[in-house]
């Protein structure tokens, strides 16, 4: 029942409204227009930075708990000026930008999957369609969530990679950081002895501390380095900044307190210097058990395709982080996308095309999983 056609040209729309984070003003004024067309009550939630969609489908004829559908409408840069094509049934870019699969195919499925089920009358229990914003920003959108005005407690997301059939059943805890060290500033060529360059002392405790994946659960890395204001001048200060993620809280731990104390320990060898050291967590790490009565029906709308359910840890967060933080069952499910955040991004069509048929699917027959799960 999906029309294929119309899916592909909702994605093509959205691919050309340009939406990097914390301004998606204008996919969001777009994407309520097409929801409201489906019929769906839309409420924007406004939270300072940006905002949220949240719409609403309530089928008089046969209330139900709601099923929740939610995609991201933020992706990152560049996306201006994007010019597409189509070659062996894969979207991708010309390759000046990256082509914003992620998370717009997400979208485009939601739309679609509404579409059908109004021009088709199909009886379902009831909706509600989360869009989020600033997710490529450390999921913001999701945080600033209100959650009050969602009803339901089980979540379809549709925000990773890989072929139709691929379901996040793991995903980490992830922590930044900064490290701030300070040393002393001189003249470089008149009198360098006086100073303590922040730099050389920063660059020993990069050295240092552990960095890449650690394990099969643990990855940690270094993501910008800034500091120093000129080439004459000892650099004073320099800020290092970098994440630790684990699916394990423990060794997520035991690796900060390694990088913090490291860092502690360099500085230390050179008097006068100081590191200041902050930390935050991101979001907070899920894991779905394998008999799970939610994953157990979606593995099963997927085999009733002819779709092999490939269950899958992650090492990237979604808004499916938060929402299970929040007490509802969110599971994240690929749209077809590859190699995202670059320009190499590309979706695979057929595979997209097939999780927006069992995405229909899961909406129709969510309504009997719900009635028969205490």
């Amino acid at each position: 029942m999906v029309d294929t056609d119309r899916l592909l040209n909702t994605l093509f729309a959205l691919l050309e409204v340009d939406s990097p984070s914390f301004n998606e003003d204008k996919i969001g004024l777009f994407i309520e227009g097409l929801l409201k067309e489906t019929g769906i009550h839309v409420i924007r939630q406004d939270y300072g930075d940006s905002f949220n969609l949240v719409g609403k489908y309530k089928n008089p004829n046969s209330p139900s708990p709601p099923l929740i559908l939610s995609a991201h409408m933020d992706t990152i840069e560049p996306t201006v000026g994007i010019k597409y094509n189509i070659k062996d049934e894969k979207l991708s870019t010309k390759g000046d930008t990256v082509l914003g699969a992620d998370d717009k195919s997400g979208v485009a499925a939601i739309i679609e999957v509404l579409r059908v089920i109004r021009e088709h009358n199909i009886q379902t229990g009831d909706i509600e369609v989360v869009f989020t914003s600033a997710e490529e920003r450390g999921i913001v959108g999701a945080k600033n969530l209100d959650y009050s005005l969602i009803e339901g407690r089980y979540a379809v997301v549709l925000d990773v990679s890989g072929a139709a059939g691929t379901i996040v059943k793991r995903a980490p805890t992830h922590h930044t950081y900064t490290m701030e060290i300070h040393g002393m500033s001189a003249h470089a060529g008149i009198e360098p002895e006086k100073g303590l360059n922040a730099i050389r002392i920063a660059s020993e405790i990069i050295g240092r501390i552990p960095d890449g994946r650690l394990d099969e659960d643990t990855t940690a890395n270094i993501g910008r380095i800034t500091g120093g204001t000129a080439t004459n001048v000892v650099p004073e200060t320099v800020l290092i900044e970098g994440e630790v993620r684990s699916q394990s809280v423990e060794k997520l731990t035991n690796t900060k307190d390694t990088i913090f104390k490291t860092g502690r320990s360099v500085t230390k060898k050179y008097p006068g210097a100081s590191i200041e050291i902050k930390e935050n967590e991101e979001y907070r790490g899920y894991s779905i058990e394998e008999k799970d009565p939610f994953l157990t029906f979606l593995k099963g709308e997927f085999s009733k395709k002819g779709i092999e359910p490939i269950i899958i840890t992650t090492g990237g967060g979604s808004d499916a982080n938060v929402f299970n933080q929040r007490g509802i069952k969110a599971i994240n499910i690929a749209t077809g996308m590859e190699k995202v955040h670059s320009k190499e991004e590309y979706l695979d069509l057929k595979e997209f095309f097939k999780v927006a048929e069992v995405l229909l699917n899961i909406v129709i027959n969510f309504k009997d999983f719900a009635e028969s799960t205490p």
